[in-house]
């Protein structure tokens, strides 16, 4: 909407992703964080401009972001609490991530609703999964990077285990 009225440029993302130095994941990075911090706004922000301006500057980050999938997993299973079930019985206690753990680990929640239905949480072929066991519908979550934002991964679970048919 600011784009559409000039009021910012976007990036020219083609553009960003042949520049050296990772600008493109910088700027996803960027756009994934500004949606974590509107998502949650938008479920506390009353529609006034002003106070949402108001509120979005006093609002400090105070959590760092993970740093692999495996981090993320491991904190959204934490964020989840007792309704999640953690797998990671793959990994050594002791063991290094890899380049590839930066993308997808392996690990998995199960993650049982109040209405008794079970889910499946996962990083698949580039994308956080959430998939209802009964009938194998899974619904991919826009949080993108696998280093997303636990919380804004929490959030996502939730509204998608309420809402999906």
């Amino acid at each position: 909407m600011m784009a559409e009225r000039g009021d910012i440029v976007m990036p020219d993302m083609e553009q960003a992703g042949r520049d050296k130095g990772g600008e493109a994941s910088r700027i996803d990075l960027a756009q994934m964080s500004m949606g974590s911090v509107g998502y949650a706004a938008s479920t506390t922000v009353p529609p006034s401009a002003e106070e949402a301006v108001r509120l979005l500057a006093a609002a400090q980050r105070l959590a760092s972001l993970p740093v692999n999938a495996h981090e993320t997993v491991t904190e959204v299973g934490r964020l989840l609490g007792d309704e999640a079930k953690l797998f990671t019985a793959h990994h050594d206690s002791d063991a290094q991530p890899t380049d590839h753990d930066c993308e997808h680990c392996g690990c998995r929640i199960e993650l049982t609703t109040p209405d008794g239905t079970l889910w499946n949480f996962r990083r698949y072929d580039g994308e956080w999964c959430l998939t209802r066991m009964a009938d194998g519908h899974t619904v991919e979550l826009t949080a993108g990077h696998a280093c997303a934002d636990p919380r804004h991964l929490t959030a996502l679970i939730h509204q998608a285990t309420r809402t999906t048919p």
